[in-house]
């Protein structure tokens, strides 16, 4: 996935790229830190704790199922998706 810009916002336009290991779980913790708190909700992970849980998981590929988006650097959005095997099938 290459990144491509997006529509123009309020405060810039927004581009999207995939997730990045080496740059985003900072951002992407702080992002989810800051959502939450406005929207009453008690996880607020940390960087590490993120990196823990989606690294271990094993059905997270970052380049492939993870998707930034970003207004003049700052990360205004992502999306995530994942699988998990259910039953013996």
């Amino acid at each position: 996935m290459t990144s491509s810009t997006g529509p123009a916002t309020a405060v810039g336009v927004a581009s999207l790229r995939p997730f990045d290991p080496a740059r985003d779980y900072a951002p992407v913790a702080e992002l989810i830190c800051e959502a939450n708190r406005h929207d009453g909700v008690d996880w607020l992970p940390s960087a590490e704790g993120l990196e823990h849980d989606l690294a271990h998981d094993g059905s997270f590929r970052p380049a492939i199922d993870g998707v930034v988006a970003a207004v003049d650097g700052r990360l205004v959005g992502l999306a995530a998706t994942g699988w998990r095997r259910r039953g013996d099938k």
